[in-house]
């Protein structure tokens, strides 16, 4: 059963829902849904995408069932992965993130490595809800 359905499928109390909503399991606290995607289709991130707008719609409405961030991963065919996530949460943070590649809509798009770079934990965790 997909990620996204879970829930819909299953009966799922809080913690469970939060912990399987998105494609990786993730401790308590961290801020984010992942959506997971290897797709053979390389798209241009200057341009519309419907496949591009439906991952992002998937991964929006899933972080949203379970009040988290959502971010996208995407292994491209061929190449890195890049992972795609709010514009206002990434410029909302005080932090230097200076290694993105470009902005789709109102998502900034960066690679996997960048983003894994990034070291300050209240960027990645919200400490209040850490038991």
């Amino acid at each position: 059963m997909s990620s996204g359905a879970r829930p819909k499928q299953v009966k799922l109390d809080g913690s469970a829902k939060q912990a399987f909503t998105s494609d990786l399991v993730t401790p308590s606290g961290f801020r984010f849904s992942v959506e997971c995607k290897s797709v053979n289709k390389d798209v241009d991130l200057l341009h519309q995408s419907a496949l591009l707008d439906k991952f992002l719609k998937q991964a929006a409405d899933d972080a949203a069932s379970i009040e988290k961030i959502p971010l996208l991963c995407w292994k491209r065919h061929r190449k890195g992965w890049i992972v795609v996530l709010p514009e206002r949460y990434v410029f909302s943070k005080a932090i230097v993130f200076t290694n993105y590649y470009s902005v789709y809509r109102e998502w900034v798009v960066c690679s996997l490595d960048a983003l894994l770079g990034i070291e300050q934990p209240e960027f990645w965790f919200d400490f209040e809800e850490v038991e």
